[in-house]
């Protein structure tokens, strides 16, 4: 880490990052002794430059080195949706890229890493260097599931690395925190979590929003209830300059607009679509942002089919774009590209949902947004006259709608070069209960509550102008108190990863999303026989489909759906009613519900092209696929390595506070695989080889070329039959060979965890087969089974050792505290986030030296 600054100030700093020089609030954030909790800013004013180059300056040049000391080495920017994912990891790297500072790989300590983390775009490798600076962006699923010990799309052995990640040496941006629902208790609990439980290294959270609500910060464990909200908004100092001020005051007239939304969609979309044609003026931006993704797919289309009708030439076409949540990465990522294109002549209308209402760095002449919360709309109108180029000062007036525009080409009306927002009226609660009956009420005014609507609506009758000095006089009393809050006890149960009997694990969904707003991820297939290929998926293939919407689709009996088995390492079919949040699955293509024009339509006649994907197999509890080598290593050889990655992590991250016990890490690299010598890993890593191979003979192996293939852990018994030890798992064998030489409990579990399939519990699992006399047996290892005396470098020896399963039953005995026993009272001590974290870095360690 640089330990005297490279800039004079932070203002040189940001110039060099930006291009422009930096508001007095974000010289405060990045210069004041403490960070704020809340940064509360109007939309268009340099949020995320401000929170990524204030992290930097404290992190790598501020002149003080306890401040320097102070910031966290990870920064994790946590968003609601896809689109700003996106937009803010590509301006996080171009901001390091003038600074000279976007790191050229992972493992450059020099430079600084960006990562994102959404559903279909997930780079993992970002937990193989916990002592680089990194920046993680991603959206509340991907972000929370890890900081829960439940991440979404990704191995669930996993879990463990990133959840210690994730939770030690780190500082939480939320950004549009008024999307977040029930996620945003969650990060205030977590925050507080980290303070009381402990974390390695410093932890910090900030909260971000133009329209932030402080009491649903202040839950029950939140630190913001104790030390009071502190909070960073715009200074005087800020009111004054030009540019500020330009925004501040940018004009947005408010105009109702004619179409009402009401039980006729499809007739609503059609008188939409013309009234936002006659609206569009040329060479310009045209937003309408609707509340459901089926509404944007139903205005889209109506739009294509009104200028059709109307016979315009396609080239005089204002470009049309839809954008939503639910498009597959390869689709969203060129929607993304062309939402910021420059516009053509004839200008562009983009259809879309809340997946644009927040953060996306776009600036319209025209919007349209329908009736939403308080909170949303705000956002919304954030992405019209954005800058203030379409004007500025107060409206007085509003002049005549009736009127001719020369530049409005597809309508008699429009708005000159005046801003201009129309907000969309939905039908009431008493209007839809006499016309349709409450059904219908509650359909048309999700994802909100009628009441959130009806406030909104009276706001808006009483406004000519929505710009954001006009909308400071107006307080909106806020949401109640989210009713799932994620609890001490809640997050201490997550921290066992064991699935219960039945194959299922616990779910988180309800502490990071509404319970109608959980997603699932889903890709297509091709394939002949009666089950998929073992292969996973692709990013671009990944596309999110809402639980419920995929639950009909399946119940309608269009397809079946298979997800990805980690005991069996197959993919196997599951019934609707077992589909969960966070689960990843397979359909096959004839099954449709995709079209690449508009997205999931759950239409079995709509089938997605298949996309390039590779033949990776996902992890299961026989295969380690990150730990696997391509030659043959002796175990003391491979042990030297680990201890050695131990040793450059620890130097790297010497000032970490409080200090990691790096002694018993160093010991627990020693005995991490010291179960290997056991005669079913040797067995399974040399029977392909020549019988008159010398290897067959040497060793004992760490790796062999293939890590041991599945299936084949088997040991001779005295007739010298084959044996299969059906889920051999070496990790556990060396932590039984560790306690049984009186080795410490913290090295006995970092060796057990090391592959984070042997945790909190022992036990057998389905398909072992029980040995004959023998009444103790687990993961493959049997009461009794003998280890020979092996060298295990450094000085530590492990004689013959015979392996002792004692510990898996319930309560002490003889041989001392059970296995559960002992692995509680290491989670208590040490507390869940600091003791994943222990365990990340001995599995890093591994992973790292099997990659050399």
């Amino acid at each position: 880490m640089t330990t005297a600054p490279a800039y004079r100030t932070f203002s040189d700093l940001f110039i060099q990052a930006t291009g422009y020089e930096p508001f007095p609030y974000q010289v405060s954030l990045a210069t004041d002794r403490d960070l704020p909790y809340v940064l509360n800013i109007p939309t268009g004013l340099g949020k995320t430059a401000a929170v990524i180059a204030a992290w930097l300056w404290r992190r790598r040049f501020h002149p003080d080195l306890d401040v320097r000391q102070a910031a966290p080495r990870r920064l994790v920017y946590c968003l609601p949706t896809r689109v700003l994912v996106e937009q803010t990891a590509e301006n996080a790297k171009e901001m390091l890229r003038r600074l000279g500072l976007l790191a050229v790989q992972p493992s450059d300590l020099d430079g600084v890493s960006v990562y994102s983390l959404v559903g279909g775009d997930l780079e993992d490798d970002w937990d193989l260097y916990p002592e680089a600076e990194a920046i993680l962006v991603g959206t509340q699923d991907m972000l929370l599931s890890r900081a829960l010990n439940r991440g979404y799309a990704m191995s669930r052995y996993r879990w463990p690395i990133q959840f210690g990640l994730i939770n030690n040496d780190v500082l939480w941006i939320m950004d549009e925190v008024q999307l977040m629902g029930a996620g945003l208790a969650t990060t205030t609990q977590l925050q507080g979590f980290r303070d009381k439980m402990g974390t390695f290294g410093p932890s910090h959270s900030v909260w971000v929003s133009a329209t932030v609500d402080l009491g649903n910060l202040q839950t029950v464990d939140s630190p913001l209830k104790a030390t009071g909200v502190k909070t960073l908004q715009l200074q005087p100092g800020d009111l004054t300059h030009n540019v500020v001020q330009q925004r501040v005051y940018a004009s947005k007239e408010l105009r109702k607009a004619r179409t009402r939304l009401g039980k006729d969609e499809k007739k609503y979309a059609a008188s939409l679509a013309n009234e936002v044609l006659h609206s569009h003026r040329i060479g310009s931006l045209t937003i309408v942002i609707v509340n459901q993704v089926s509404r944007a797919q139903g205005v889209y289309q109506a739009l294509r089919k009104a200028l059709t009708d109307q016979k315009f030439p396609a080239a005089d076409w204002p470009e049309l774009l839809l954008i939503h949540s639910r498009f597959r990465r390869h689709e969203r990522q060129k929607k993304n590209e062309e939402l910021h294109r420059p516009l053509r002549e004839t200008g562009r209308i983009v259809v879309a949902t809340q997946a644009i209402e927040a953060g996306v760095d776009i600036s319209a002449k025209t919007l349209f947004t329908e009736l939403a919360p308080w909170p949303s709309l705000v956002q919304r109108f954030g992405r019209c006259n954005r800058y203030g180029e379409y004007g500025s000062g107060r409206i007085e007036t509003l002049p005549s709608r009736d009127f001719p525009e020369p530049d409005c080409r597809y309508g008699p009306y429009g708005g000159g070069d005046r801003a201009q927002v129309f907000w969309i009226d939905i039908e009431s609660t008493s209007d839809q209960a006499e016309n349709s009956g409450r059904t219908a009420a509650s359909k048309l005014s999700l994802p909100y509550s009628m009441d959130e609507l009806n406030w909104a609506r009276a706001a808006l009758e009483g406004l000519r102008d929505v710009g954001p000095h006009a909308l400071r006089s107006i307080t909106y009393p806020g949401a109640e108190q989210l009713g799932h809050v994620i609890r001490q006890k809640d997050l201490i149960e997550l921290f066992d990863t064991s699935p219960d009997l039945s194959g299922f694990d616990l779910d988180i969904s309800r502490f990071v999303r509404e319970t109608d707003e959980h997603d699932i991820q889903v890709f297509w297939r091709q394939w002949e026989g009666d089950s998929p290929p073992s292969g996973g998926p692709s990013p671009d293939e990944l596309c999110p489909v809402g639980l419920y919407d995929l639950k009909e689709f399946l119940k309608k009996g269009a397809a079946i759906a298979w997800y990805w088995d980690g005991l069996e390492g197959t993919w196997l079919p599951v019934p609707a009613d077992q589909i969960f949040a966070g689960m990843t699955l397979l359909l096959p293509v004839e099954a449709g519900g995709y079209d690449p024009e508009i997205g999931w339509t759950a239409e079995p006649t709509d089938r997605p092209k298949i996309l390039p994907h590779s033949e990776v197999i996902p992890d299961s509890m026989d295969d380690d696929h990150g730990s696997q080598a391509k030659t043959f290593e002796e175990l003391v050889e491979h042990t030297d390595k680990v201890v050695g990655q131990i040793n450059h992590l620890q130097h790297h991250l010497s000032m970490t506070k409080p200090t990691p016990p790096w002694a018993e890490l160093v010991l627990g690299a020693r005995w991490h695989d010291a179960g290997k010598v056991h005669p079913a890993f040797q067995n399974a890593i040399t029977e392909s080889l020549p019988l008159e191979d010398p290897r067959r003979q040497g060793g004992p192996w760490a790796k062999g070329g293939i890590g041991g293939a599945k299936g084949n852990y088997w040991v001779a018994d005295q007739a010298g039959n084959r044996v299969k030890r059906q889920h051999f798992r070496h990790e556990l064998a060396s932590a039984l060979a560790a306690l049984a030489n009186g080795v410490n409990d913290l090295v006995v579990y970092l060796a057990a965890a090391h592959h984070g399939k042997v945790r909190l519990l022992i036990r057998s699992l389905p398909g072992e087969q029980a040995p004959i006399g023998i009444r103790r047996f687990a993961r493959g290892v049997w009461d009794g089974d003998e280890l020979p005396a092996t060298d295990l470098g450094g000085g530590v020896n492990m004689p013959k050792t015979v392996l002792d399963l004692a510990c898996m039953e319930m309560g002490a005995n003889d041989r001392g505290p059970s296995w559960l026993e002992r692995a509680i009272r290491l989670r208590d001590s040490y507390g869940p986030l600091r003791l994943a974290y222990l365990e990340a870095l001995l599995r890093i360690a591994d992973w790292r030296a099997s990659r050399e």
